[in-house]
């Protein structure tokens, strides 16, 4: 499945529209389905339960096949749909930052603290996209410069 998920990735990524052609995404769903069920067959039978009541838990092996089954649209939707990441790894990336400040300092005073930390922190990482050192941005921003720029990169 990591296989198949990081192939399309790149085929994808490689594709002029970034995304896959219909055909081929059919192709890629189907192979999706049939490592699923593969997995399926594969997968340990489980134990039978002795002297208790209610169901047997489902290993993790399990439980994962059966997410792949649930989320077999959301999780292909990036070779299909342009504008979709092949992961969640920047969102988890802007977040990152405010979730150490958080700890570190045991928490925000308050919710206007809180507000300029994340207005400061998204002001510094489009200047970032833009090319420009975090440094530069501060100076920039003491400037009174800084909305001048962001309204430029758009």
């Amino acid at each position: 499945m990591r296989r198949l998920l990081l192939d399309t990735c790149r085929e994808a990524a490689d594709a002029d529209a970034k995304k896959l052609s219909e055909t081929r995404f059919e192709e890629v769903s189907m192979r999706y389905r049939a490592i699923l069920t593969e997995g399926r067959r594969e997968l340990p039978e489980r134990p039978p339960r002795k002297g208790k009541k209610g169901r047997i838990p489902k290993s993790e092996a399990e439980l994962l096949l059966d997410a792949f089954k649930t989320y077999e649209t959301e999780i292909l939707r990036f070779a299909r749909q342009s504008e979709v990441p092949f992961s969640n790894s920047r969102a988890e990336r802007d977040i990152r930052m405010a979730k150490v400040k958080q700890k570190v300092s045991g928490t925000f005073r308050n919710f206007d603290h809180a507000q300029a930390y994340c207005r400061i922190s998204s002001c510094l990482q489009s200047m970032s996209c833009q090319g420009c050192s975090s440094l530069a941005a501060v100076q920039i921003a003491l400037n009174g410069n800084a909305v001048q720029m962001l309204d430029h990169s758009q």
